[in-house]
């Protein structure tokens, strides 16, 4: 965004909506986030009928591409000992915010510089199809 520098802070929202058509190859996403964002199949969107009776909805946002390790003290003021970020973790109340009754979704993020995690929320079924999917790693070491 023009004149938007790393000291400007605000929460960065967009929403693509996208039905079977539009996800039915990773290639169609790609395309849909490659600019203009928009949907790049050719489904139409359900009735308000089907979205009450038969919608199935996700979320996923990135908090990773602006991720950046935090230190505070030593800096500006010498004297100060400096803090050194170990672990960041997104504080997200799944619950509330998506239930998982509703929503299945993800929260791509930096826990540390160099690695990449993704916290998951939604049904069983959804957890269950993830852990199987090869796509899971270590836990995060979270000891404190």
């Amino acid at each position: 965004i023009d004149g938007c520098t790393d000291d400007d802070v605000g929460n960065y929202e967009d929403l693509l909506s996208y039905t079977k058509d539009d996800y039915v190859t990773p290639s169609l996403i790609r395309k849909s986030v490659s600019g203009p964002y928009r949907r790049a199949g050719n489904g139409k969107m359900p009735s308000n009928w089907e979205h009450a009776t038969r919608g199935t909805y996700a979320a996923i946002t990135n908090w990773a591409t602006f991720a950046r390790d935090i230190q505070v003290g030593g800096v500006k003021d010498a004297a100060a000992r400096p803090t050194k970020q170990l672990i960041h973790v997104p504080l997200f109340d799944f619950p509330k915010a998506t239930p998982a009754c509703t929503f299945g979704s993800m929260v791509m993020f930096k826990p540390k510089e160099g690695d990449v995690a993704v916290l998951i929320g939604g049904k069983q079924e959804l957890i269950d199809k993830i852990k199987l999917s090869g796509m899971v790693g270590e836990p995060l070491d979270m000891e404190f």
